[in-house]
Formats: structure tokens, sequence, C-alpha cells
């Protein structure tokens, strides 16, 4: 005998409940089947919701709603209706037709009166895409009255967990961890649905994501990870938002590697269905590629996204990058524009906008975005917000003649970040620390700072940080680190072409050979030689030691360069690193001034005693045998076995001469390498 109806419903938010999604889904396609019900269909829109199928979850709730309606049941339309906001407004992304569906609901809660309804509509539109901080804060109070009310335990807690990221966007972090966790505890007594749970677990990770709390946001995401394994990684939605946030505020923390893994992980195919999280995982994987010096990526990232405004201050900083400064400026005052009450966002909007307006040599500007930016931070209890007014008023302070201000500035910026925990922060603060004190005079402490953010920039990967200190440390002198760069991670860096370019250098042929050979102009030639130089820190002034390349036959000349050799044989070529050298003592017929006699060595070229002539050439030099693996070699080539050891009879003399790669000075080309006379 078949089931009716109602029992086989009655089966399915049982399975719904016990978590056996699959057996609810068979049960309910069955009661539909048997009785059309606007029930029925309503529990089908919630399980496709679970498995991320949006538009088949809005056609089922689409006709919940319509036969609700007919059966004379407006609350349960009207809460149907509020289900259709949150997927076309934050899933879908159709905002227009999102507000439709709120418009509708507000219609038949006027025929019914007042009842709980009222306040989930009040928060129908996620609390994380409401740009109206105020206005998201007095929705929550209004919900939280209402709840009371009636006794709605769901409604309780997503009105404290909407609460709770309104007031910690606006600054007061305490008060509003406070409600999240009170959020939190209603969840876990029970008596709240899945959907209304969910979205409390978004609000809560967007929370910990704005604040850059790494702790909590630890602690959250395993727990919210227990959940979804299980459901058996169900809802993907919560998942996506867990690695969200997660990457997010590890990337604030420094750990680069582990937030890179975390927002790709979340970001997904590029056919992802939740626009909401993509646009908001794009941009904060846009920043992280920025600090990386990766900008045409990230550029190419905040390309569809550009109307968000969460997209505001990664974009900002893009055009920044590029010495695009009114178009940085004009991105910044749209995303202060559309934020109303947010402060922690607002604050790095501001904060940017000082930087790019003390760049366009407008100080007016850039005051009035410090004065705005240290009133937002005496409203909060955030010591990164408070660091970054700080900071913002130290770069001012130059332009009105104030050194001594702006060292306090950054002294007082830097004991708010001491703790560490936004080590990129940190870095640049003592940076422009180092700075003013260099401007005042103190080198030696100058010196101190930035190599102290030299190191923090290195640890976490920063390179275009990491380049700045860097020349500012040798402007200043100082030229005797002993820190090694990390080459095997800059070789790896570069692309098949830059390494192609790369072997061909090493091997000595000039520019016009190497276009011949890859079969690409010679302007191309030497923009893939300036970018290699750069990316092996070759590509400075004249104060950048140089970097020499040697190259050395394989014994068994036949293997193809681009073919991994075989374990116990040795690498075609490998890099070596060497200090420059000096020339051979010249011969009494060079003494003369005569640098071209045939009576000088073959093997070695005269070096220019100009240093400004001799620092735009390139030089051909012999390289004295050296101990080898000296620098980690590039992708598909062997390195070699140190001098002595495994049976290696140590150094051999050279079979070809080292290139010297040197920048030009003025205009940064890279002049053709002359192959050495033979």
């Amino acid at each position: 005998m078949a089931a009716a109806p109602g029992e086989l419903l009655a089966s399915a938010y049982g399975a719904f409940e016990a978590g056996d999604y699959d057996g609810a889904t068979a049960a309910a396609t069955a009661a539909v089947a048997e009785h059309e019900s606007g029930e029925g269909r309503f529990l089908l829109g919630v399980l496709h919701m679970i498995d991320e199928r949006y538009l088949e979850a809005a056609g089922e709730w689409q006709v919940a709603f319509r036969l609700l309606c007919d059966e004379g049941d407006p609350k349960r339309a009207a809460r149907t209706a509020i289900e259709l906001v949150r997927l076309f407004g934050a899933d879908l992304g159709y905002r227009a037709v999102a507000q439709g569906w709120a418009e509708r609901a507000r219609a038949l809660l006027e025929r019914v009166g007042p009842c709980a309804e009222w306040g989930h509509l009040e928060l129908a539109s996620m609390a994380c895409d409401r740009p109206d901080i105020d206005d998201l804060l007095a929705s929550a109070e209004r919900a939280l009255a209402i709840a009371a009310e009636h006794g709605d335990t769901a409604l309780e807690a997503l009105a404290l967990a909407d609460g709770g990221l309104a007031l910690v966007t606006q600054g007061r972090t305490r008060e509003g961890f406070a409600r999240l966790d009170m959020a939190l505890a209603r969840i876990t007594a029970g008596g709240v649905d899945w959907d209304t749970a969910g979205v409390c677990y978004c609000t809560m990770l967007t929370a910990c994501d704005r604040a850059a709390d790494l702790r909590r946001a630890t602690e959250w995401v395993a727990m919210m990870s227990q959940v979804v394994e299980a459901m058996n990684g169900r809802p993907r939605v919560l998942h996506i938002h867990c690695r969200l946030a997660y990457g997010s505020v590890l990337r604030a923390s420094g750990r680069w590697p582990e937030a890179e893994e975390a927002l790709l992980d979340a970001l997904g195919p590029r056919h992802a269905p939740n626009i909401a999280h993509r646009a908001l995982t794009v941009a904060h994987l846009a920043d992280l590629r920025i600090d990386q010096g990766r900008v045409d990526e990230a550029a190419e990232l905040l390309a569809p996204y550009e109307d968000w405004v969460t997209s505001c201050a990664p974009l900002a900083r893009v055009h920044q990058q590029r010495g695009e400064l009114d178009m940085a400026a004009a991105v910044l005052r749209r995303g202060l524009s559309e934020m109303v009450g947010d402060a922690l966002r607002a604050a790095r909007l501001m904060a940017t906008l000082v930087e790019v307006e003390i760049a366009r040599g407008d100080v007016a500007a850039a005051r009035k975005a410090a004065d705005d930016l240290r009133v937002v931070a005496d409203t909060v209890d955030l010591a990164a917000v408070r660091a970054a007014a700080e900071t913002a008023a130290g770069r001012v302070a130059p332009a009105a003649g104030d050194d001594a201000g702006a060292r306090a500035a950054f002294a007082a910026a830097k004991a708010l970040l001491a703790d560490g925990d936004s080590p990129m922060a940190l870095g640049t603060v003592r940076l422009a620390l180092a700075e003013t004190l260099a401007d005042g005079g103190d080198v030696p402490a100058a010196v101190a700072e930035a190599r102290a953010a030299l190191a923090c920039f290195e640890r976490i990967g920063a390179r275009p940080a990491r380049d700045r200190a860097d020349a500012l440390l040798r402007s200043w002198g100082d030229t005797g680190r002993s820190r090694p760069r990390d080459v095997g991670a800059a070789v790896g860096a570069l692309t098949r072409r830059e390494r192609e370019v790369l072997d061909a250098v090493a091997r000595g042929l000039t520019n016009a050979e190497i276009a011949d050979h890859l079969f690409i102009s010679t302007k191309t030639v030497e923009h893939h030689v300036g970018r290699v130089l750069a990316k092996l820190g070759c590509a400075a002034g004249p104060r950048r030691p140089r970097c020499r390349c040697a190259w050395r036959p394989a014994r068994n000349r036949g293997r193809a360069s681009g073919v991994r050799p075989t374990s116990g044989r040795r690498s075609r070529r490998m890099l070596v690193a060497r200090p420059p050298q000096r020339a051979a003592a010249p011969t009494k017929g060079q003494r003369s001034g005569d640098h071209h006699r045939r009576d000088r060595p073959r093997h070695v070229q005269a070096v220019d005693p100009d240093p400004r002539r001799r620092t735009r050439r390139a030089h051909l030099q012999p390289v004295p045998g050296a101990r080898r693996a000296a620098l980690p070699v590039p992708h598909g080539h062997a390195a070699a076995p140190p001098a002595g050891v495994d049976g290696d009879p140590g150094p051999r003399p050279p079979r070809r001469a080292a290139v010297d790669l040197v920048r030009a000075r003025g205009g940064g080309r890279v002049r053709g390498h002359e192959p050495a006379a033979r």
C-alpha cells in the first residue's frame, strides 16, 4: 500500500533533520508527485540550495510561493518570498529581482498583521552584502525586539549575528563579538533551522574577516568545518565562506602561502554560482597578488567586479602601482561614498587615499583624508585602525615641516602593531619611520628599522616592499648585509620564455642572437632581460652588485636543454653566484693606454677605467674554478654535487666566459652582451 502524501512529506522532513539529504530528496519528490503542495515544493527548494543548485531552488520556491498563496497560508508564502530575496540578491546577484520579492513579502505581511515574519523581512538581505552599516544595525535591533515579542528562536539568533557584524564593522569589536558569541550559543542550544544557522555562520566569519581576528576565525572555521563534514560536504556554500574568511585573515597575518591556498580553494571554477562570495574572494586574492608584486594578475582578477564596493580597495591599489593616481583617488572616493557607517573598511580606503594624494602633490587633500581617518580611529577599539591613523599623520607631517611629529606618529603606530599580528603593516610602518629618521640625519637608526622591515618582507614574501627596503638600505650605504636572497624562488618565478632568455644570456649570446634564436624582436629580448634582472635582484642602479651566470657544458653534450637529467649525471648548465672580480693586471703594453693591443690576455677584456662607463657596458671576464651549487638551479636541471663530494674532482677551468648583466643607468635598458674575443 502506497504511503499517503502527508506521510511521505513527514518522512522527507525526518530524513532532512537526520542529515540524509538524498533520502529527503527522494521522499519529497515522491510526495510532490502524489500531491502538489507548497510545503513539499519549499522543502525541495531547500534541498537544492544545500547542493548549490540555485536556479532549481529558485524554481521550486517560486512554485511554492504560488501554491501557498492558493492554499491560504500568507505567512508561509511571505517566508518563501524572503528566502527568494536572499537567493536572488546574494547568491545569483539579481538585486532588482530580489527587491521585487521583498515587496511581495511586505504586501502579504501587511494583510497578516504583526508576526515574526516581519523580523525576518528586516534581515532578508545578507548582512555581509549591505553597504549601509547604520541601517543594518537598526534593522537588527528591530528584528531582535520582534523575536523577543513572538518567541522566535531562529530570528533571535539571526538578529544577534547581524547586529554583531554591524557593531564589529563600526569598530565596536568587543560589543560586536559578544553578540556573535550569543548567537552561536543560541544555535548550539537547538531550535534554529538549518537555513538560518547557515546565514548566521556566514555572518560570523565575515566579522572575523573584517576585524582580521585570526584566533577567533581559526576556532570558528574548525567548528564549522566539522558541521560541513558531518553533512557530507554540504552545504558547499558554507565551506566556501569558511575558506574565504580564513584566507583573508591568514593574508592579514602574513601567512601568505596558506592564504593563497585557501582563497584559490574558495574561488573554485569560473562558473561558481555564488557571485557575492566570488567577488569578495577575488578582492582578497587581488590584494594578495598586489602585495606579491603581481599587479597585472590583480587587475585581470578585478576586471569583472569593478562595480562591487568590495573591489574598491584593491582596484585603487592597482591604479596606484601603475602610476594612475587620479584614477586611484577617484575609485577610493567612490568606495567611501558607498560605505555608510563602515569604519573598518572605510579606514583602509582613507589610509590609501592619504598615500595617493601625497603622491599627487595635493597635501591639503592628504591632510583632510588623514584628519577624517583620525576621527574614525577615535571611535573604534581596534589597534589596526588607530595605527593606520598614526601612519597617515606621519606621512602628512613632513609636508608641514614637522619631522619630529612624523617620527612620533610612526613610533606610535609601531607600538600599536607590536604584537606582530599584522606583519605587512608593521613592516610598512618601520620602513616609513626609517625614511624619516634618515631625513633627520640618524642614519644608523634608519638602517636598523629598515633592516627589521626587510626581514619581515622577506619572511612573508612581499617582493615589491622588500626591493624598496633593499634600495633604501643601499642608498644609505648599507651594502654589507649577509642575508642571502632566495634565488631559487626567484628563478622559479620566471616564465618559460624568461628562462629561455636567461639560458641564452648565460651562453654568451647577444640580444640580436637571442632574438634570432627565439624568433622574437630585439626590443622584446631587452624587455625580457630587464624582467629577468629585476626578478633575480640585479636590476637596480650602479650600486647594485653585478650578477653573473656561469654556463658549463655537460659531459653528455647531446641532451636537449629542456629535459631533466637522469639521476647521477651532471646538469647541462648551472648557475653560480660570483662576486664582481678584478681584471688581470695590465701588461706593459696596456699601461700605455692601448686597450686593444693583441699582446694582452685573449680571455680578458680590459676594464674601462671610468666607472660610469663601466656600469653601462657588459664585460666578459673569466670565471675561475668555483665551488658548485652556490645557487639553486632552474626547474628541469639538476645541480652537480659540491666540490670534493662523491668523487667530484672539484673546481675546473671554465669552458665559457661569464656574462656580466648590468642594467644601464637612466632609461633602464640593458645593453647587448658582446662575446669575448677568441
